[in-house]
């Protein structure tokens, strides 16, 4: 049985979980969330003594706990407009809000800071930045438009160097925006511009081949090619007597320690020659090595004619990888600095992927991933593991559960940004396992 105190600190300073309501105080049919919050669990009828009772009574009549109650410490999935479901961040209790004002972590900078009329309004406040911001006029604007907005930022010297990719994060974690939109307005369109930014909770996978060991590096894979004509068209057989196996290295997007930005650094490789798997700790060739002041990333996949099938880009600071980008215009690497652009030969396979934890297991799935992919990846069913889901995004720096409707499934779509937690208990019964 709880105490007095333990009641009324509920009551007065909030504890994360919805409260139950009289009526279902008083309605034991009724049911109430979980731990986290998804799936229903019946309510037992609880006899308080009569001191309890009064303050319970006291705390919910109170005007004082009303004004003081704690801002909402989970993220919210509103599914109410079925076609425009809006994530809401902890601390926001309004899904519609014309503006939010958010405080910035960071000291400002001693430049200019230009103003974006009717999106995000800047003012110095105590040597730090406050933002005003108009959620539905941000969810209007292109994708990577908050990456530019703070670059610029950063480029007039606003804010500190290195701070562009932390101040637009801190703004898309802070207002209420359409599922997804958040992501969106902090990378370019990958489909459309063959962009990827490489940042935080992030890994990349580098497939290369393997030649036998007196070729050079750019011996080709094929030595031999026979066609031959039948009635089911024709037939090319290809010889690869240079190939005897490839290998698979991982490469970690580590924080800098005493800078802003991240490191790239070779993790693990393993090498399948033949019918043998033998594992390092490094590759054989690290084809990602950057100068030590780099912080910043950018991968483009090319296509047509070329030696590459994708170039690595990077920059000490955010302006400095969106200067470097727009060098890349004319395709090659010829107008970039030395060391800061790096081209993946078209026999290597370059693939970014985020980390996550799916039942306490860490699991990297390929950039672009939903919290459906995260669930077919475990080999099972989304729709029948909706009703135990519990789920958790990372809002600064920490994993803070979300809450959704079980009932609607808008929330499998989920993009992962990385250092999501997915977890799910079912009991057996409850359970049967993918056709």
């Amino acid at each position: 049985m709880e105490s007095a105190a333990t009641i009324f600190a509920q009551c007065s300073f909030g504890t994360g979980v919805p409260e139950a309501s009289r009526s279902a105080i008083a309605n034991s049919k009724k049911t109430r969330p979980t731990v986290c919050g998804h799936r229903p669990a019946p309510n037992r009828r609880v006899r308080l003594p009569a001191q309890f009772a009064a303050i319970v009574a006291a705390c919910l009549s109170a005007a004082a706990c009303a004004v003081h109650r704690p801002a909402l410490e989970t993220w919210r999935l509103e599914t109410q407009n079925a076609s425009h479901p809006v994530l809401i961040p902890p601390g926001i209790r309004a899904q519609s809000k014309p503006q939010v004002i958010i405080t910035s972590s960071l000291p400002a900078g001693n430049g200019p800071c230009a103003q974006s009329s009717g999106i995000i309004e800047m003012k110095r406040r105590k040597h730090r930045l406050s933002f005003t911001v108009f959620p539905d006029a941000l969810s209007q604007k292109p994708a990577g438009w908050l990456a530019r907005w703070s670059t610029a930022l950063e480029a007039s010297r606003c804010i500190p160097p290195g701070a562009a990719a932390r101040i637009a994060a801190e703004v898309a974690d802070s207002v209420p925006l359409p599922l997804n939109s958040a992501f969106r307005l902090l990378h370019p369109n990958s489909t459309q511009s063959g962009q990827v930014d490489i940042g935080a909770q992030m890994r990349l996978e580098v497939v290369s081949p393997i030649l036998n060991s007196d070729l050079p590096a750019d011996a080709p894979l094929f030595t031999s090619a026979a066609t031959s004509a039948s009635t089911n068209g024709l037939t090319v057989s290809l010889t690869a007597a240079n190939f005897i196996g490839y290998e698979t290295a991982w490469y970690a997007v580590r924080p800098r320690l005493q800078a802003a930005g991240f490191l790239i650094a070779a993790e693990s490789a393993e090498r399948h020659v033949h019918d043998q798997i033998e594992r390092r700790v490094e590759p054989a060739t690290n084809y990602l090595r950057f100068p030590p002041d780099a912080g910043f990333y950018r991968l483009f996949y090319k296509s047509g004619d070329t030696s590459y099938t994708a170039i690595l880009v990077a920059g000490r600071t955010w302006p400095e990888l969106e200067q470097n980008t727009a060098a890349l215009a004319k395709g090659s690497c010829a107008d970039v600095e030395p060391g800061l652009c790096l081209p993946i030969p078209k026999r290597v396979a370059i693939n970014p992927f985020v980390g996550i934890t799916i039942n306490g297991s860490p699991v990297s799935l390929p950039s672009g991933s939903t919290v459906a992919d995260a669930i077919r990846h475990s080999g099972n069913r989304p729709a029948a593991l909706i009703d135990h889901l519990c789920i958790e995004r990372l809002y600064k720096g920490r994993p803070v559960r979300v809450e959704f409707n079980p009932r609607n499934q808008t929330i499998l779509s989920l993009l992962l940004s990385g250092g999501e937690v997915i977890s799910w208990k079912v009991a057996a019964h409850d359970f049967s396992p993918p056709r």
